[in-house]
């Protein structure tokens, strides 16, 4: 942590200082509190959710907060925590904190965005050493987190368990943020996140919300035990509220709620026919797909390999449905590579061109995880690293492939996205980096004359990079829109030329119609009206 921890006045508020979380801190917190969700520690894993990266444990977001309100002179009556949005590794933080007579409210911020916020209140008395009556080792009831679903939660459906955190580990945490808060507060935090992570809802959770009413000082050795309680169930917003009650030696320590979401899982794309594909359309065409492990890219790998086209699958890890025997997957190859990196292009480049002889489409799906930022000092940096690597991602194909289809009068395609036209607030990296890269798009049949490009911009789709409790409403399958673009690849964009394709949301669900498309031959721009797919 950088800058020195800040203590407040009552009525006064805290400037701010800056903290920095680093995979050590989220190590040293996972020993400590037996949390062990791979969301927070395993780098394949998170790379596959919609945050693209592992995150923060909420909960030691709010010890580091906790740091700058603690105070020695009083014991912690009530404890409340949002977690509004994630936090990442190796990102400067600010926190702030304000005092009242109720008590005190601290904020973790990303520049003017609050990622956390924090509300304590006092009870007279005095808070003890931060790691009395720690007992000898840490009781973790899991080791591997539940997988749990909703068809295995019930209103009303309890659990009862002992817990303690690990005391060597403990100590290190609090000396490694500066805590004065009793062990007994900060024991219970720890057991709340094992308890969303491990147990409740488990693999899949986002932690939303924790209140804690606490009751005592108990400084017995003896573990936590546990009792919880499922409230409620709000399948519509993907919400679970577990009722608390924590006591040592029979004696009440603490009673509370927790809130987490719990994150469904994308269906992956099916290996098994489907009626609506099997045609020849595209027989004997040559595709490569890149960003093909997951999500659209996916989708459209079977789309098209179904329809008959030679597929080469490009992704930087092997895609689950590889181990597949549905009857398309023969016209599949798999290759493993990184879009973004210009020596691994020009290798894959070479090795198509000598075991495929030429490529009529290449289709470029592989794009960042997208997280939220603002035009704002604090941001600029990391707006500007993701729009190199955004744009890398087609940049570096491009430059190695466009020779290639310039020989077999190939279509070069972009997946953008229709946030060009519908900016979003929280992503501007993401709106500079699709029109950054549809830029490229649009300048490639000028400089190759005998190809042709093809800008798509889909609605949301429901993939993993979608899939959060906001993200993924409204959100479409991505194979209609697969299903859609192999019937329009059958007859490509003329060479010379550059058209966007934008399927209607209003059919999104059924079939996709062509709005305008902007098509751009030399110099001279003209307007082409497909029809209903």
């Amino acid at each position: 942590m950088s800058g020195e921890n800040g203590r407040n006045v009552t009525g006064r508020k805290d400037s701010g200082s800056k903290i920095r979380f680093t995979q050590a801190d989220l190590e040293l917190f996972s020993r400590a509190s037996g949390d062990r969700n791979p969301l927070h520690l395993s780098e394949p894993y998170a790379s596959r959710t919609a945050y693209g990266e592992p995150v923060v444990f909420g909960v030691l977001g709010c010890l580091a907060a906790l740091a700058h309100i603690g105070r020695d002179d009083v014991s912690i009556s009530r404890l409340t925590a949002d977690f509004h949005r994630p936090m990442f590794r190796n990102v400067d933080y600010r926190v702030e904190a304000l005092s009242t007579r109720e008590g005190i409210t601290a904020r973790l911020l990303d520049g003017s965005t609050p990622l956390l916020t924090t509300t304590v209140q006092f009870a007279p008395g005095r808070a003890l050493e931060s790691e009395a009556g720690l007992g000898e080792s840490g009781l973790f009831p899991l080791a591997e987190a539940r997988n749990l679903g909703w068809q295995e939660l019930i209103v009303g459906g309890e659990e009862n368990g002992s817990y303690r955190c690990d005391p060597a580990a403990f100590k290190m945490l609090c000396e490694r943020w500066g805590l004065k808060v009793e062990r007994p507060v900060l024991e219970a935090l720890l057991w709340s996140s094992y308890y969303i992570g491990m147990e409740l809802p488990g693999r899949k959770a986002l932690f939303f919300r924790l209140a804690f009413d606490f009751k005592s000082e108990a400084q017995a050795q003896e573990p936590i035990r546990f009792r919880t309680k499922i409230a409620s169930l709000n399948r519509s917003l993907g919400q679970v509220k577990t009722a608390v009650d924590l006591t040592v030696s029979a004696q009440a320590v603490a009673s509370g709620q927790l809130t987490a979401f719990l994150r469904s899982e994308v269906e992956p794309v099916e290996t098994e026919n489907n009626n609506k594909l099997g045609g020849e359309a595209l027989f004997g065409r040559t595709a490569v797909v890149l960003g093909a492990s997951r999500g659209f890219g996916a989708a459209l790998v079977r789309a098209l390999a179904s329809e008959g086209a030679r597929v080469i699958s490009v992704s930087r890890s092997e895609p689950a449905w590889a181990t597949g025997r549905s009857a398309w997957m023969e016209r599949v190859s798999v290759r493993m590579a990184d879009a973004g990196k210009s020596e691994e292009m020009a290798d894959l480049a070479q090795t198509i061109a000598r075991e495929f002889g030429h490529v009529d489409f290449l289709v470029c799906c592989a794009f960042p995880a997208i997280p939220s930022l603002r035009l704002e000092p604090e941001g600029a940096e990391r707006i500007a690293g993701y729009i190199e690597k955004a744009t890398n991602l087609v940049l570096w194909p491009f430059c190695h492939f466009l020779p290639m289809l310039q020989r077999s009068a190939g279509c070069a395609v972009l997946i953008s996205s229709i946030a060009v036209k519908k900016p979003v607030r929280d992503w501007p990296h993401y709106v500079a980096a699709k029109q950054a890269t549809e830029g490229l798009c649009k300048v490639a049949p000028l400089q190759y004359p005998n190809v042709s490009s093809l800008i798509v911009r889909p609605e949301r789709l429901l993939t993993e990079m979608t899939n959060t409790p906001m993200g993924k409403q409204g959100a479409v399958d991505p194979s209609i829109l697969a299903r859609e673009l192999c019937e329009y690849l059958a007859t490509p964009p003329a060479p010379g030329t550059c058209q966007v394709f934008t399927p209607s949301p209003v059919k999104a669900q059924g079939g996709a119609v062509l709005s305008s498309q902007a098509v751009l031959g030399g110099t001279k721009l003209a307007t082409n009206e497909r029809q209903s797919l």
